[in-house]
């Protein structure tokens, strides 16, 4: 399922995204971001750079999410 989504927040292997409608977020690893979206000095850029992206997503559910439940995760990326 392709959700519109824009990134909210990066880690040192992830990134999450907040869906545009009302899905809430989702859980990007760092091997599945494609090198288009990444500079040359790998994560050394601020969020607001990103543009929007359409994320494919999977339905999940994590237990161990630092107390949050994200439903999501992505499994591909492309430009919005």
């Amino acid at each position: 399922m392709p959700l519109s989504c824009k990134i909210v927040k990066k880690g040192p292997k992830y990134w999450i995204a907040q869906a545009d409608k009302e899905f809430g977020k989702i859980y990007i690893h760092k091997n599945i971001i494609p090198r288009w979206l990444l500079p040359d000095s790998t994560w050394e850029w601020t969020i607001s750079s990103v543009p929007p992206l359409s994320v494919e997503v999977v339905f999940v559910r994590f237990s161990t999410c630092r107390g949050e439940q994200m439903l999501w995760r992505a499994i591909s990326i492309e430009k919005k």
